[in-house]
């Protein structure tokens, strides 16, 4: 007897799909999505030095929310959502669409 015979186990849910000429056919795959490469999102973490819990505080949330507002017209990258944590900071950002 095996194990099948017992009803133990879950039934397979893998399928064999066959081609219509026989055979089993290739792999499916996921639709293809555009490159980032002309227009890459970073995700960037950052740490204080020494991991100082010195982020901590509104002041430095506004200090940092202003910097990034205003990144794209001084250096040409647009920062988007973020975290502020009391040692470190985590941000997506992409330069500017044709810059760099």
């Amino acid at each position: 007897m095996n194990k099948s015979d017992h009803g133990g186990g879950a039934p397979s849910h893998r399928r064999t799909f066959v081609r219509p000429e026989g055979g089993p056919a290739p792999f499916r795959h996921l639709a293809h999505v555009p490159s980032f490469r002309d227009n890459p999102i970073v995700f960037f973490t950052t740490c204080t030095y020494q991991r100082r819990k010195i982020l901590a505080s509104s002041r430095c949330k506004k200090i940092l929310h202003d910097i990034w507002q205003r990144s794209a017209d001084h250096d040409g990258w647009w920062v988007g959502n973020y975290i502020i944590m009391p040692d470190h900071v985590h941000f997506f950002a992409r330069p500017e669409i044709g810059g760099a």
